[in-house]
C-alpha cells in the first residue's frame, strides 16, 4: 500500500488516481510499470486501492505546516494519521507548491518538510519526495523550493522526482498554470504521452520509482 501527502499539485484527480479502476493503457516504455500497477492494485488502504484512496492528508490549500503540525482526526497530526489509518509502505510526499505561492519562507518549509519525513520514517514507510512543478511568471521561486525538496531528500536518503526539471524537458508540458495531460487521459502511458505531458510523465515516473522500491 502506498500514501499520498500533498497539496494543489496533487489534488486534482489526475495524479495516480485513474489507474485504480484497473482500466489504463500502457505501451513501449509505459509498459515497464505494469508490475507496479498491478500489485498496487491488490492491496487494501482502507477498503480501496492505493492509486483509488483520497486520504485526509491531500488537500489543496495545505502548506507544509498543516500537514506537519496541525492535528488530524485521530488526535495526531494529519500525517500520522493518514499513516495510521492504512500503514503505507511508501508515502508519497508531494509538497512546496503552495508553500511557494503563498510566501512561505524557505527555511520554515524546509523544516516542516523534514519533519514529515521524520513522521514517515518513524512509521516504518520508505518516504518519496515529489518536487513542485514551475508556474509560468513564477519559475524562479518555485525552483527554490523544488530545490529545497531535493535537499531534504537528499539529507535523509530518500528517493526525490524532480517534476520540475521533468516539466521543463517535456515538449506540452504545462497547460497554462497546470500540468498537461494527453487527449487519451493520464493512464495512457506510451513514449509519446511521456515525453509530451506532464501528468501523463508524472505518473509514469511515480510508478516507476514505486517500481524500484
Amino acid at each position: 500500500v502506498f500514501a499520498v501527502i500533498g497539496d494543489r499539485s496533487v489534488s486534482s484527480a489526475l495524479f495516480l488516481v485513474p489507474f485504480g479502476d484497473g482500466i489504463y493503457e500502457l505501451s513501449e516504455s509505459g509498459q515497464s510499470v505494469e508490475g507496479a500497477i498491478q500489485f498496487y492494485l491488490s492491496g487494501d488502504a482502507g477498503g480501496v486501492n492505493s492509486f483509488s484512496r483520497v486520504g485526509s492528508a491531500v488537500f489543496a490549500d495545505g502548506l507544509a505546516s498543516n500537514f506537519a503540525y496541525d492535528g488530524g482526526g485521530c488526535g495526531d497530526t494529519v500525517v500520522a494519521c493518514e499513516l495510521d489509518a492504512i500503514n503505507p509502505a511508501v508515502t508519497i510526499i508531494s509538497l512546496g507548491y503552495r508553500d511557494a505561492r503563498s510566501g512561505t519562507n524557505q527555511d520554515d518549509f524546509r523544516a516542516a518538510l523534514q519533519a514529515i519525513v521524520n513522521t514517515v520514517i518513524n512509521r516504518g514507510s520508505i518516504p518519496v519526495l515529489l518536487t513542485p512543478y514551475t508556474r509560468p511568471g513564477d519559475e524562479a521561486n518555485m525552483r527554490d523550493f523544488a530545490e529545497i525538496v531535493i535537499e531534504v531528500a537528499n539529507a535523509n536518503n530518500v528517493p526525490v522526482l524532480n517534476v520540475w526539471r521533468m516539466v521543463n524537458e517535456l515538449t506540452e508540458g504545462m497547460a497554462g498554470n497546470d500540468l498537461s495531460v494527453a487527449g487519451a487521459g493520464p493512464d495512457r502511458l506510451g513514449d509519446n504521452q511521456i515525453a509530451r505531458f506532464g501528468e501523463n510523465a508524472r505518473n509514469y515516473y511515480a510508478l516507476d520509482v514505486l517500481r524500484r522500491i
